[in-house]
């Protein structure tokens, strides 16, 4: 009876290695999996965010670019607007003379 308990005994040992031998084989597949579709996730993640990102430098860009055409179409207004107030001014100015002496417009004749 000693060697079939002690033959019972190996062959639940060798039944319980193999147990834990396939479980630890199942929950390394499943940690590699996890760390796959970790892996995966990430790396989709990151690249979205670069794309997002990309797309944002892009709008930066363009909304400077859209800035400083404005500023400089302002300026140019200004400027036109100036150089025609002072075109107004000069044609005031010249009727004003024409007004006070028809015979010399100009302003060139000498007063006394």
């Amino acid at each position: 009876m000693q060697g079939e308990n002690t033959s019972q005994s190996e062959k639940v040992k060798t039944f319980t290695d193999r147990i834990a031998d396939t479980l630890t084989k199942q929950w390394e597949g499943m940690t590699n999996l996890l760390k796959t579709e970790t892996t995966s996730i990430v790396e989709a993640a990151h690249k979205e965010f670069k794309e997002v990102n990309d797309q944002l430098v892009q709008l930066h860009e363009w909304t400077k670019k859209k800035i400083e055409q404005e500023t400089q179409d302002r300026i140019n207004s200004d400027t036109t607007l100036q150089e025609a107030g002072e075109a107004a001014l000069k044609t005031i100015t010249s009727l004003k003379r024409k007004l006070r002496d028809p015979e010399d417009p100009l302003g060139t004749a000498s007063t006394k």
